[in-house]
């Protein structure tokens, strides 16, 4: 049996960040409080990073849906030692 890997293509990220970015710029100014692009732009970057990870992580479990906890702690560790960008200035949470 074969087994491919579960991945977007750099097209399909690109819009995710765009509309994530286009949701957390709309939740931030519904709420008084509109943020610089820059900032937002980092905060759709991260999330979407996350997000990427952990489902990648979760493709590859052959014993069903790991725990949240568990599939972040994965993709965190993965992506620290992957990355050299300072962190998002936002506080995310998953």
């Amino acid at each position: 049996m074969t087994t491919e890997e579960w991945t977007l293509t750099d097209e399909q990220r690109a819009d995710t960040v765009a509309r994530i970015r286009s949701n957390i710029a709309s939740m931030a100014f519904f709420r008084s409080t509109p943020l610089p692009p820059d900032v937002v732009e980092a905060a759709a970057i991260a999330v979407e990073k996350k997000a990427y990870t952990v489902a990648r992580v979760e493709a590859r479990t052959t014993t069903g849906m790991r725990p949240h906890h568990e599939s972040l702690k994965v993709a965190h560790l993965a992506s620290a030692a992957r990355s050299s960008q300072p962190p998002c200035p936002l506080q995310l949470t998953i």
